[in-house]
């Protein structure tokens, strides 16, 4: 088990506190981390490559959809998901614009569907 969890399950916390406060940008941007950590960590466990080597997120986009999408263990919507919550993540950190509360539940809700389907992936023993 890779000691990526509990960085996910921080960020999942952080994710749901901000949205719990109304900051929504903030929410946006752990709920992407949280996603974008389970990803990492899906990775590593599926493929054995090592931690270090699996964290630039063009990187992680491209491995999920190799390793766990186009081998069925995961659906492209999660593919599309991840993309989704990056972009949305971009846009509050790097355009300043403030998310309106109905914008920010998107990616939240994202993320419990991600981690959802995560942790059926690791309880189904590999072929």
């Amino acid at each position: 088990m890779t000691s990526l969890w509990g960085v996910v399950d921080d960020a999942a916390r952080e994710a749901r506190a901000l949205m719990d406060s109304g900051l929504h940008r903030g929410a946006v941007g752990r709920a992407y981390y949280a996603i974008f950590t389970g990803a990492r960590a899906l990775i590593t466990e599926q493929t054995g490559l090592p931690e270090g080597e699996v964290r630039r997120h063009a990187a992680v986009h491209k491995l999920f959809a190799e390793h766990l999408v186009h081998t069925d263990l995961l659906g492209a919507e999660l593919a599309r998901g991840l993309r989704q919550s990056f972009n949305q993540r971009a846009e509050a950190d790097y355009h300043g614009s403030s998310i309106a509360e109905h914008e920010a539940r998107e990616a939240p809700t994202l993320m419990e569907v991600f981690l959802s389907a995560a942790a059926q992936v690791r309880r189904t023993p590999r072929p």
